[in-house]
């Protein structure tokens, strides 16, 4: 012992210490707290833990950490916890794919859902046959069916044992991470590789009572799962305890201990568990107790729990030895008077672990098990309390970027949240003037945030800065605490300061309480419970925009949307153009070569494709590459869009080969009669010739008179000669009646039995009203709920979706009738009816629906296939050329400027109708092109601004049926505006590049025939030079062809000639263009190749699914999805019935049962729909809706 006597501070603490340092160096042997409890005991001390129930707890928890102990922790928890490890793990990653759906790739939806569900319940079965290890059984005995006192000396003797094998286990781990960073400081990859497994090591190496807790919870989801198994395996014990386990783990949260949320290992909430719990908390409190939920938020190491368990007293885990994940629930009870005052019975408390862990940076899945983790806190809470290092916002930019949307969200469905700002270790917390200049700084970039959140949810009028979204007082909710120690760790001691601030931080949140009761009460347990499914339900088909990096991701999204349509666009363009090219090259081809072009042309389709596709995907990596875009927040979209690419390369594809397919099947079809056409021309060519040559050697000038009588007696002699050459005129009724008799799907065999008793399509359209296809009771699958409005507006909507899917079908196929043309729309047909969701219809409707689809496409096609044949028909076509014929033949007669005449007649007979020809061809997609670029503006740009231009021109008819169309057929409607647009701003600019493309062909010819040379030569080498661009009519050829040039000069001035024709040509046909009316300008279009409003459409319509509640069409971008949703949604009076104080739903789809609203995906498996609380983008149909409700 030593004296200090009058010795000073620094002589007594120098030989104290010396002192010490001597004692230990000289002393082998060191005694613990427990090795000096036998001393204790001698001295008559009383010690405790030797009373008998500490004593036999302390027993039952060594012989569990004895097991335990045998094992490294990781091979522990693999051994003795097997239920929450990978068993755990993969159930929760295919509960959450199960709702998200990213990986199906080309698996039917169907089928994915269903393999997803089987999986989880073989999970469940494994778990269950699994059921408890011994070291499981051992820990579940000693706290069921014991005494209270029992139960707490067991948990914590655990409690203790556990957080002494981690420390050892966690310095042991640090102290081979310091070897490999200290010894090897070189950036190997070898030396990498170990201390990532180090880190991972760290992760897995945690084990606390939590651990033990969690495997409980396994045992009754498994067991609550899957039913009562016949074998058992002797494990009916524990089966039996199974509904007795929540009790147990409600008593130990009533005692303070903390119940764990979210599972941070797998970032999963065990919903059954941790409702089931709560409950068993209500029966023993005898009622539903009220509680005011406080989350404390922020990144790793800025003393959360220290800050928890300072203010309320806790035993939150703080080492920084540990590595738990997820979120914990701890309750505290508060005194009578002060529940009086906030009419509630607990505090909740939600603790969670550190966001953006350094140690767990390294995991592939963190950043979003972050932003799950954050959504759900936020989601639950009264009062979030966001705990800062100081000023430092941007370690936590992102996480709050997540937590102001999350504000924002919560606020618009009517949970008014309150959040405090906590900056820790804040130097001088009585600078009021530095704070203030802080508290402006951060106000700033939270106002920031909030502008970008309200602009993603279209809120921008409502919410400009971060207090219109929340109540914040910047003033009063902004608190600064300065550092916990004082001093130096680990000898400091608790700064007073510190707890002073967290002490009046308390009082502060209970007058905040005091005020909101007034106002709000606080929720009940059961509806905490509630909303804790919700949220969750919500987070796992991330119909939150949490999931996103930050609010900014939808408008990034949208932005891509709009280049991938454009560079679609331009991708189809090309493949079309060329195409059209290849088709006035099949045309002109010689008949011998035609087998070997349609081999060459599917060879360089493929090649057109490949640089297509390459350029696509090249301009999505470019696009990724450019960090300008914020590419960053939709990378995970980017697999969408290159399965789009192929998508779209696969359907361009096909429509150019079916294309060239067709062209050869008709020219090979009509062969005959094309080479007996063109025989028949010649022969009349030649005696044309003849009779011109008679004429013109007569000495007597013949007037006009006697040259028709001379031309009517030759043309009636060799038409006579001619062989009779008709056209096939098909019968569209009866291809379809064989089509249909001679089907294998029943059905459709029913539906060709129909056509005996309608002898026409007239007689079928008689028994029908409007033509409008008629619903029977007997086309609901269940006759008994056909009567249902519910089951009405269900069928209504597939027979509309079916009627205008294979309308558009027969709209295509409109130009060249082929029998084919019947057999490929029952197909459609089938395939439409296969691709409906729910299968509500019988095979009645099946039939009924498939014949009148089958008469529309009758009445259409024939009517089309009757002017064709009256337009292509040889002998109809010879009796429309007799006048021709004769007018060339007199201007010959008389002809004084050779080279002019033939000129004007060459460019008149040959060259305008193939320019007309080409226009035809080439006008549609030019077209099309030119009102998306220039006279559409922006309409044409995306789908979104496309609907609000449909959404004016809805507003300034302010007609019902324009609005009803609109609603249930959204495609036709649509497509119908299109066109009436692209009629507006036709233009004809085509018509003047190709007169440039013939100019400069004969200018070419000119330079390279040699003299002296015939028309026909001429002729030949201009078809040849525009052998892709125009197809030459020949029909007058054989007259013109004879006609020969005397030398160069002659050939050069009848090409001046001819392009002097040409210019008078295009002033003709551009004035047809241009006094053109609505009427002949839809005519026009109909003759055009391409339909430009068909193709404007295509490259915005997106998927056409419609949402089942409110019918908005899906607007997610790109073809390559599989999940469908929309960013707003109509109000769902519009489609249908609904109650609109109710929160369930009947369809067919639910047989008629009633179903809550948040269970659609068990019916609608398909969409992600996320709660519609955006008024005012609704307005539009608010108003629609108030005006014409009746």
């Amino acid at each position: 012992i030593i004296e200090k006597g009058r010795q000073n501070d620094a002589t007594f603490t120098k030989k104290l210490r010396s002192d010490i340092t001597t004692l230990f160096q000289s002393t082998e042997r060191y005694n613990t707290l427990e090795s000096m409890v036998s001393v204790a005991e001698i001295l008559n001390i009383r010690i405790d833990e030797f009373e008998s129930k500490c004593t036999e707890s302390k027993d039952k928890v060594k012989r569990i950490m004895n097991k335990i102990n045998e094992f490294s922790v990781i091979e522990s928890k693999q051994r003795y916890l097997p239920l929450q490890g990978d068993l755990w793990r993969n159930w929760a990653e295919t509960n959450k794919e199960q709702s998200r759906v990213k990986n199906i790739g080309h698996e039917h939806f169907e089928n994915y859902i269903f393999e997803k569900k089987n999986k989880q319940t073989d999970i469940r079965k494994e778990q269950k046959t699994k059921g408890f290890s011994d070291v499981m059984k051992m820990f579940v005995d000693s706290i069921l069916n014991e005494s209270f006192e029992t139960k707490m000396f067991v948990v914590q003797w655990m409690q203790l044992n556990l957080n002494n094998l981690s420390r050892v286990t966690f310095s042991k781990l640090r102290a081979e991470y310091k070897t490999i960073y200290v010894e090897h400081d070189d950036e190997s990859k070898n030396n990498v590789k170990k201390m990532k497994k180090i880190e991972e090591l760290m992760s897995s190496s945690s084990l606390g009572l939590e651990h033990f807790i969690r495997e409980i919870g396994q045992f009754y989801e498994a067991t609550k799962t899957v039913p009562k198994p016949e074998e058992l395996n002797g494990k009916e014990s524990a089966y039996h305890k199974a509904p007795t386990l929540p009790a147990v783990a409600a008593e130990l949260f009533l005692e303070g201990f903390p119940l764990e949320l979210m599972d941070g290992d797998v970032g999963c909430i065990p919903i059954d568990w941790v409702s089931d719990v709560l409950k068993e908390v209500m029966t023993m409190f005898g009622r539903d107790p009220r509680v005011f939920v406080l989350t404390v938020l922020g990144v790793q190491s800025t003393g959360k729990s220290t800050l928890l368990n300072t203010m309320f007293g806790l035993q939150f885990a703080v080492s920084s030895g540990r590595c738990t994940r997820g979120a914990f629930m701890q309750l505290i009870s508060i005194d009578d008077e002060l529940r009086r005052e906030l009419e509630c019975d607990f505090i909740l408390v939600i603790d969670t672990e550190g966001l953006k862990a350094p140690e767990l940076a390294t995991l592939h899945d963190s950043y979003e098990h972050d932003n799950e983790l954050a959504t759900v806190v936020i989601g639950l809470s009264d009062v979030t309390l966001i705990n800062l290092a100081m000023e430092n916002v941007e370690e936590m930019k992102d996480v709050l970027q997540i937590v102001v949307h999350a504000f924002l969200r919560m606020t618009e469905v009517g949970k008014k949240p309150k959040c405090l700002f906590v900056h820790q270790n804040s130097g001088d917390v009585a600078a009021s003037e530095k704070n203030m200049r802080d508290k402006k700084c951060l106000m700033n970039q939270l106002n920031a945030m909030t502008v970008a959140a309200a602009k993603m949810e279209h809120k921008e009028s409502t919410y400009s800065k971060f207090t219109d979204v929340m109540e914040h007082d910047v003033s009063r909710d902004n608190w600064y605490i300065p550092g916990f120690w004082h001093g130096t760790p680990p000898m400091a001691a608790v700064s007073a300061a510190y707890s002073d601030q967290v002490f009046h931080l308390k009082l502060h949140l209970i007058e905040y309480l005091k005020k909101r009761t007034k106002t709000q009460r606080a929720s009940t347990l059961s509806e905490f419970s509630t909303w804790i499914g919700s949220i969750w339900e919500a987070v796992k088909k991330e119909n939150f925009i949490f999931s996103f990096k930050n609010s900014l991701v939808a408008e990034a999204y949208n932005q891509l949307c709009i280049h991938y349509t454009d560079w679609e666009w331009e991708f189809r363009n090309d493949i079309i153009s060329w195409t059209q090219e290849k088709n006035n090259y099949i045309n002109n081809v010689e008949y011998a070569h035609l087998q070997n072009v349609i081999q060459q042309l599917e060879s360089e389709l493929g090649n057109e494709i490949s640089k297509g596709r390459a350029t696509l995907k090249n301009n999505i990596i470019s696009y990724f590459e450019n960090k300008s875009n914020d590419v960053h927040l939709v990378e995970k979209y980017k697999e969408d869009f290159n399965i789009s690419t192929n998508q779209v390369c696969m359907k361009l594809t096909e429509e150019a080969f079916n294309k060239f397919l067709e062209l050869v099947c008709r020219r090979e079809s009509g062969h005959s009669i094309a080479e007996l056409e063109t025989q028949s021309k010649k022969t009349i060519g030649e005696e044309v010739c003849k009779l011109l040559q008679h004429c013109k050697n007569n000495t007597v000038n013949l007037d006009e008179e006697h040259l028709k009588k001379e031309f009517s007696n030759m043309w009636s002699i060799v038409v006579k000669r001619l062989p009779k050459i008709r056209l096939i005129k098909h019968n569209v009724y009866k291809d379809m009646k064989k089509s249909l008799l001679d089907s294998k799907i029943e059905y459709e065999r029913n539906a060709g039995d129909l056509f005996n008793t309608f002898a026409t399509p007239e007689k079928y359209f008689e028994t029908i009203n409007n033509n409008q296809f008629q619903l029977k009771p007997e086309h609901s699958r269940n006759e008994a709920c056909m009567l249902s409005d519910a089951t009405v507006t269900e069928l209504t909507k597939v027979s509309h979706m079916i009627v205008e899917s294979s309308n558009t079908w027969i709209e295509e196929k409109r130009n060249d009738y082929c029998s084919t043309h019947t057999y490929n729309l029952l197909q459609h047909i089938t395939k439409e009816l296969k691709n409906q969701q729910n299968k509500i219809f019988s095979k009645e409707f099946s039939k009924d629906i498939t014949v009148f689809i089958c008469f529309n496409a009758i009445v259409n096609w024939q009517k089309q296939h009757d002017i064709f044949y009256d337009n292509n028909d040889p002998m109809t076509k010879m009796k429309q050329i007799k006048k021709s014929y004769f007018v060339m033949f007199k201007e010959l007669y008389h002809q004084g400027d050779e080279n002019m005449k033939h000129a004007n007649t060459f460019c008149n007979e040959c060259l305008k109708p193939s320019l007309l020809e080409a226009v035809c061809n080439k006008l549609g997609m030019d077209v099309a092109t030119n009102v998306k670029s220039d006279s559409g503006g922006p309409t044409f740009s995306s789908r979104k601004h496309l609907q609000l231009a449909i959404h004016l021109h809805l507003l300034e008819k302010d007609d019902f049926e324009n609005y009803d169309r609109y609603i249930n057929a959204y495609a036709g409607f649509t497509k119908e505006w299109i066109k009436a647009q692209v009629i507006k701003h036709c233009q004809s600019a085509i018509l003047s590049g190709l007169i440039n493309e013939v100019k400069k062909s004969v200018d070419s010819v000119t330079k390279t025939l040699a003299t002296p040379t015939t028309l026909l030569e001429f002729s030949e080498s201009l078809g040849e030079c525009l052998l892709t661009h125009i197809r030459i009519n020949k029909d007058f050829i054989d007259i013109l062809g004879s006609l020969s040039f005397r030398d160069k000069e002659s050939v050069k001035q009848f090409s001046e000639e001819l392009k002097s024709s040409l210019d008078s040509a295009e002033e003709e046909m551009l004035r047809g263009f241009s006094v053109a009316s609505d009427a002949e300008c839809e005519a026009w279009l109909s003759r055009l190749s391409v339909q430009p409003h068909i193709e404007l459409y295509k490259s915005l319509a997106g998927c056409e699914k419609k949402c089942p509640f409110c019918g908005v069409p899906c607007d997610q971008g790109g073809g390559g999805h599989v999940t469908h949703c929309a960013e707003l949604h109509y109000p769902q009076g519009l489609y249908g019935f609904h109650g609109s104080s109710t929160s369930t739903f009947k369809s067919a789809a639910t047989n008629g049962q009633r179903v809550p609203f948040k269970t659609y995906s068990t019916y609608y498996p398909t969409w992600s729909i996320q709660a519609d609380t955006s008024l005012e983008a609704t307005t539009f149909w608010k108003v629609v809706f108030c005006k014409y409700n009746e």
